[in-house]
């Protein structure tokens, strides 16, 4: 199960 602060960084990956 992936956490709010999971998705969060994953975010920022695919957007950097």
């Amino acid at each position: 199960m992936k956490t709010p602060i999971n998705a969060l960084l994953e975010a920022s990956f695919l957007r950097d």
